[in-house]
């Protein structure tokens, strides 16, 4: 009995569906298995289990290195950890970005510059609470340009980015 060539390319089709199906659903489950983490790592990567098969290889990884930094906290860094989380919750939405565009400006400025910065967020939280009332205040009087001003005047070092400032 002759199959009529809409019929084959039917057949075709549905046996290359059979064939390719394993492959296609294994493609789901490459990356770490859920099974192949230790049971602290599940503990905490809890939320995360339905759809941990979803996620690319590179997230998983970014949550299973964030799991570990985790696991090697004592109780008193865990708990400060909590408490900035929480802190994090609390800000808008626009708070949130500004942080994460600062940050990238600051991870992109060469390593002198940064460790200019931390110097100078290290001396200004080492100064007495009054001085740094003080200092916060001179800030918040002075006018965009004026601050403009602060930020480039070369003898307190290479400029600061302009994302860095807020508007």
């Amino acid at each position: 009995m002759a199959m009529s060539p809409k019929n084959s390319l039917v057949l075709i089709l549905l046996l290359a569906i059979s064939l390719l199906a394993p492959a296609w659903a294994g493609a789901e489950t490459t990356g770490i298995r859920w099974e192949s983490l230790s049971p602290a790592q599940q503990h905490v990567l809890k939320q995360l289990h339905a759809r941990w098969h979803k996620l690319s290889v590179e997230r998983q990884e970014q949550y299973l290195r964030g799991a570990e930094k985790w696991l090697s906290l004592g109780d008193k860094e865990r708990q400060r950890a909590r408490e900035r989380f929480a802190q994090w919750q609390k800000l808008s939405p626009d708070k949130r970005e500004m942080i994460r565009r600062n940050l990238a400006t600051f991870r992109s400025m060469p390593a002198a510059d940064q460790d200019r910065i931390r110097q100078q967020f290290r001396d200004f939280n080492n100064m007495p609470d009054a001085d740094r009332q003080q200092l916060r205040e001179q800030w918040r009087s002075m006018s965009p340009q004026e601050r403009h001003e602060f930020l480039h005047d070369q003898r307190r070092g290479p400029p600061i980015p302009r994302p860095m400032m807020r508007r």
